[in-house]
């Protein structure tokens, strides 16, 4: 055998070797900041740093050093020795906020922040006060900058107005879905189906309901033989503006309720959610106020029923859908 060549593999003594690994100590993180970095690395790999998360501050960068000077870190390349990195925050300005309003009242509830942080863009919520209307927020008490937001471009301390109108329209019915074989599309004697409820032009979609063939003034959901979830959706959008939905429950086992909730949306699948209203269902009229009113809106009454020991856990012999006018 005639050898003509021989190759040495292996490592120079100032080359990384790829079966040995280091520690990466991490120094200068505050209680409350989330750091997702790697806390070891083997020689010759390359990792990129991520940026901690501290609420109220911004992350300015990794350093080598505990005065956080000189170059920034943003990865772990080329290393051959454990390595301590050392994170550099800056506080993020706040600046307060005043309210004021056009009516002088001790009563006016306001669920808005005191204070913001630069860059927030909160979204401002109405402020309410029995007998009155809320007309929005602005910047000016002329009442003429309207506002929804905290602007991420403030960076001062700031007085935001809110405008109340006397409130002179009465809260009206506008909507009644009852059971009957004239309103019923179907007679249906379980509790898997879906049919309608039709009542002055207006269309209801039933799922999970039953009317025992037409035979009760009255529908009733969960079963005994599975969980179930029963619906009571319109089938087109409220021209009104709902103010509030009141469910009438003639008989329930509140304990076999998971949840009883009215979901609005601005579209028939319910992906736009415009607000999710949630009660703990009752004997008697269930009232869902709507914080929100919109016109042109979709309404869906979700009931979450666990196995139940027996048929019909929950009845409901009326649903009414309110509007101010």
């Amino acid at each position: 055998m005639q050898i003509s060549k021989i190759e040495y593999v292996g490592y120079k003594a100032d080359s990384s070797d790829p079966s040995k690994t280091h520690n990466i100590s991490y120094v200068n993180l505050p209680e409350g900041a989330t750091n997702s970095n790697h806390t070891s690395y083997t020689e010759g790999e390359t990792i990129t740093l991520i940026d901690p998360v501290l609420p109220g501050y911004t992350f300015e960068g990794w350093f080598d050093n505990a005065e956080c000077t000189g170059t920034k870190i943003t990865e772990i390349s080329g290393y051959t020795t454990d390595i301590t990195l050392y994170a550099k925050f800056a506080k993020i300005p706040t600046h307060s906020i005043s309210y004021r309003y056009n009516v002088d009242s001790t009563d006016i509830t306001n669920d808005n922040p005191t204070g913001y942080a630069e860059g927030d863009s909160t979204v401002l919520k109405n402020a309410k006060l029995t007998n009155y209307a809320f007309s929005g927020w602005y910047l000016d008490s002329e009442y003429t900058n309207k506002i929804t937001a905290i602007d991420s471009s403030w960076n001062t301390d700031i007085v935001i107005y809110g405008k109340f109108i006397l409130d002179t329209l009465t809260e009206t019915i506008v909507a009644t879905a009852t059971f009957s074989s004239k309103t019923n599309s179907k007679g249906v004697n379980s509790y898997t189906e879906t049919w309608s409820v039709t009542c002055d032009n207006i269309a209801w979609t039933m799922k999970n309901f039953n009317n025992y063939n037409n035979g009760w003034d009255y529908v009733k959901a969960g079963s005994k033989n599975n969980a179930s979830v029963a619906e009571i959706i319109t089938d087109s959008t409220m021209v009104d503006a709902i103010t509030k939905v009141v469910v009438t429950v003639d008989k329930v086992t509140a304990s076999s309720v998971n949840s009883f909730k009215l979901i609005v949306a601005s579209n028939e699948n319910f992906e736009n959610v415009i607000e999710t209203v949630n009660l703990t269902i009752k004997t008697g009229e269930n009232t869902f106020s709507c914080a929100t009113p919109m016109a042109k809106c979709y309404y869906k009454i979700v009931i979450d029923c666990k196995k139940a020991s027996s048929n019909g856990i929950v009845q409901i012999s009326k649903l009414e859908y309110y509007t101010k006018k």
